[in-house]
């Protein structure tokens, strides 16, 4: 038994043995999963088809958990597509901008953002407080963007 398993409390037994599977499961299409692990509001959550079963995924739960002990690595899905020719311009790094960013560079074109602020993250940086979405959760994904292309 880890120490992180002795001493968290909630988590079911054997989990921590499975977060090395863990980011296989989320879904290819997450490019920020440790900030919406944070900030999103969940409605899909209150619409979860699963609740007529038992009850309804806690996706918010599960992106936070992985992103933060799963070591959630993007660079799993990136395929080795063939590089585009065609360039591509995002304006603004807010989560809008380095989601598209992220999925032009996995479908293999070169992406560059621009950003008028002093660093990429729009709104998640500059109107999210640091108590609710840590900057070194934000830098690590936006570094994890910039890696792909």
């Amino acid at each position: 038994m880890s120490h992180r398993e002795r001493h968290c409390t909630g988590v079911p037994p054997g989990i921590f043995g499975q977060l090395r599977r863990s980011p296989e499961n989320l879904p290819a299409g997450e490019s920020l999963p440790g900030v919406c692990g944070r900030v999103c509001y969940h409605p899909c959550e209150s619409e979860c088809n699963r609740k007529e079963f038992d009850k309804a995924v806690n996706i918010r739960g599960f992106e936070r958990f992985v992103a933060d002990h799963g070591k959630v690595d993007l660079e799993r899905d990136r395929p080795s597509v063939v590089r585009r020719r065609k360039k591509i311009a995002v304006i603004g790094s807010g989560p809008a901008g380095l989601s598209a960013a992220y999925h032009l560079a996995r479908l293999g074109y070169p992406v560059t953002i621009f950003e008028a602020l002093p660093k990429a993250g729009g709104m998640l940086r500059y109107g999210i407080p640091e108590y609710r979405l840590p900057r070194k959760i934000l830098d690590a994904e936006i570094g994890w963007i910039k890696r792909g292309g």
